[in-house]
C-alpha cells in the first residue's frame, strides 16, 4: 500500500461511559468529517487523503473489530447486543 499523502495519526476514545475504547485514525484539517469504514475493516484510502485536504476526518475502528477494545463484555448489557 502506498504511503498517505497526509500526516495520519492513531487516537484512542473512550465511549460508553468508558467502557469501549475506539481506535481512530484522523487526519487534515477543517470542519470534522466522520469516515465509517466498509468491512472488512479500516485501510486509509485515497479517498480519505482528498477529504483531509478539506476536512478533519475521523476514521475510527467499528467496535468488535480487532483494535476496539472493551473493559468488559460490551455484548452483555442489560438492554441486549450493543456492539
Amino acid at each position: 500500500m502506498a504511503a498517505s499523502a497526509v500526516e495520519v495519526r492513531d487516537e484512542a476514545v473512550e465511549v460508553w461511559g468508558g467502557r469501549l475504547t475506539l481506535h481512530v485514525k484522523v487526519a487534515g484539517s477543517g470542519p470534522p468529517l466522520v469516515f465509517f469504514h466498509p468491512l472488512p475493516g479500516l485501510a486509509w484510502q485515497p479517498l480519505l487523503d482528498q477529504l483531509a485536504a478539506r476536512y478533519t476526518v475521523h476514521a475510527p475502528e467499528h467496535p468488535g473489530r480487532r483494535t476496539a477494545t472493551t473493559r468488559r463484555s460490551a455484548r452483555s448489557t442489560r438492554s441486549g447486543t450493543c456492539c
